[in-house]
């Protein structure tokens, strides 16, 4: 059950494998493709919430650490999904002080918050669980997708029961009508690197943990050398559609 807290400890880059696709036996081949952690993305992809338990099921076969995230700043959806056995929950698009707040009570059993007690699953292969012990191992990331999040993010990696920041790259270049980072120009992809090395010299200074979505190999060499220690490296997805544009690339000219 605390696989995740470990992880998250550990003073040391670990490399993610990002789930969109749904089934159980994909989560099973990305829980033995040797990665240090996963997330099942309930956000974005494919993967509905009928999805979740199998996929869950799936990693439990393995030690691979596993995190969700959730569509939604929600407390229902938060919940259902540590009840499922997430060890580690990723809220989108949190902006304030006050959604870090909302996204702690969902997290947490009282007095820090309002989770209900009904770990259906979770609680297996965990004798005498308790709110306390439960609270202590479960993982809550914070996703940064905003310039309106970097401008209030002292306060919100100071709230209490946040342990670390999620950043989408993506959506903090779009926040103020920038490209997205494969578009963008030298200026525009200078500003963006500019706010997102501000992000993680704000989460050192504040000892929290940082994690980003890396769309290569080489930007997450790049983002574990700035001192990013969750690096999401591609997804399901792109290694499906890579792989198949690799042998097509590879043996085109026999069909022409």
């Amino acid at each position: 059950m605390e696989g995740f807290r470990r992880l998250i400890q550990q003073e040391k880059p670990t490399i993610g494998g990002w789930c969109s696709l749904p089934g159980g036996f994909t989560a099973e081949v990305m829980a033995n493709s040797g990665f240090d952690w996963a997330c099942i993305d309930l956000q974005h992809g494919m993967i509905t919430s009928a999805d979740l338990l199998p996929m869950l099921q799936a990693f439990a076969t393995t030690h691979t650490p596993v995190a969700v995230r959730v569509g939604w700043n929600d407390p229902s959806k938060i919940m259902k999904a540590l009840d499922s056995g997430a060890q580690a929950v990723i809220v989108p698009l949190v902006d304030t002080p006050d959604q870090a707040r909302a996204a702690v009570r969902a997290c947490r059993y009282p007095p820090l918050g309002i989770r209900s007690w009904g770990p259906t699953r979770s609680r297996l292969g965990v004798p005498n669980l308790t709110p306390a012990t439960a609270d202590k191992a479960t993982v809550l990331l914070v996703m940064l997708e905003t310039e309106n999040a970097v401008a209030r993010l002292p306060e919100i990696l100071d709230t209490e029961g946040v342990d670390g920041i999620f950043v989408g790259p993506n959506d903090l270049a779009l926040t103020n009508g920038r490209s997205l980072p494969r578009d963008a120009s030298p200026e525009e992809l200078a500003e963006q690197e500019g706010q997102i090395q501000i992000v993680i010299e704000t989460a050192r200074a504040h000892g929290k943990i940082a994690g980003i979505n890396c769309a290569s190999v080489e930007v997450a060499r790049k983002r574990a050398e700035q001192g990013f220690r969750l690096l999401a490296v591609s997804s399901d997805i792109a290694f499906l559609v890579a792989g198949g544009r690799q042998v097509v690339t590879a043996l085109g000219s026999i069909a022409s």
